[in-house]
């Protein structure tokens, strides 16, 4: 094939890793469906909160450690090895504020939403 008739690649959701058809999905790199699901999850969270547990998921920091019901998880963060499930931590920001970004990403590495080996964050 010629370079004039090849085509590029498709942007694709990071998220769900789906084709983006529509430019303004491809330019912000995240589909409609995608985009509310992750408003919902983020709700209550401040954006740099949302963007540090988007990054702690992304960069592989949350290990899944004990399944089930009660699924506990490693959390590595800048300064410290933390234990969290999807409602609690054992960081200071929530024993101190009752929510923090390690729990948000917990929740979004359990939704299965976000892969650490294949997200990557829109440019």
């Amino acid at each position: 094939m010629t370079a004039s008739t090849q085509t590029a690649a498709p942007t694709r959701c990071r998220r769900c890793r789906r084709p983006l058809r529509n430019t303004k999905s491809a330019a912000a790199g995240i589909g409609p469906g995608c985009l509310r699901l992750e408003r919902t999850e983020t709700a209550g969270y401040t954006p740099e909160q949302a963007a540090k547990a988007v990054t702690l998921v992304r960069d592989g920091g949350i290990t899944l450690i004990r399944g089930g019901l009660d699924a506990l998880y490693r959390v590595e963060g800048a300064h410290c090895v933390y234990w969290a499930s999807q409602v609690d931590c054992t960081c200071r920001g929530a024993a101190e504020c009752g929510s923090c970004y390690h729990v948000l990403g917990v929740r979004i590495l359990a939704a299965g939403r976000v892969r650490p080996s294949l997200y990557a964050l829109a440019a």
